[in-house]
């Protein structure tokens, strides 16, 4: 009797494991359904609202901190404190601009909070409120994340889809938005 060279016994064992390897892969093929396109989950477990969104809300909010105080750290936990007052999530919060204000050691903050769909947008704008109310809420939620009081809140500018035409961009739209904002 002979016995295989190393080498014929290794080429017949992996043509063996590549052949079982093609099968495996073409069941798993067949039985693996297609994936479903779905917003990115954060780490919170709540779904990611697009970046270039239709639905959202700007609010300028201003802050007793001077620009060099207002860092990194403490626009984390600003934009936390804003998502717990919107009942979102922090990832849904974006600082658009921060602007020293003449007063000495105040920082205005333009925030845009963003939704996936309009319920998303009517829930958050639900949650915040308006006036007083918007201010007493962040307020609250600020302190919470060991930051100081706001001095200031604008009432909410709400995107309102149905004013927008199919020719008119999100990011158009939002350049009219934030100028708007800068101007009042």
């Amino acid at each position: 009797s002979t016995t295989p060279s190393p080498s014929a016994a290794t080429t017949t064992t992996a043509a063996t494991t590549t052949a079982a390897a093609n099968a495996a892969a073409t069941t798993t093929a067949a039985t693996t359904p297609a994936p479903t396109a779905t917003a990115p989950v954060t780490s919170e477990g709540a779904k990611l609202a697009p970046s270039d969104t239709i639905f959202f809300i700007i609010i300028t909010v201003t802050m007793p901190y001077t620009m060099a105080d207002f860092n990194t750290d403490v626009q984390l936990k600003y934009k936390a404190a804003v998502a717990s007052a919107a009942g979102t999530i922090s990832d849904n919060v974006d600082i658009v601009s921060t602007k020293a204000r003449r007063r000495a050691g105040s920082v205005k903050v333009e925030t845009k909070i963003r939704a996936r769909n309009k319920e998303g947008i009517t829930a958050a704008s639900t949650s915040l409120g308006a006036g007083k109310d918007l201010q007493d809420k962040l307020d609250a939620n600020l302190k919470t994340q060991g930051l100081q009081a706001s001095t200031g809140v604008s009432d909410p500018f709400i995107s309102n889809v149905s004013r927008i035409r199919a020719g008119v961009t999100t990011s158009a739209f939002t350049i009219v938005v934030t100028l708007f904002a800068l101007h009042n």
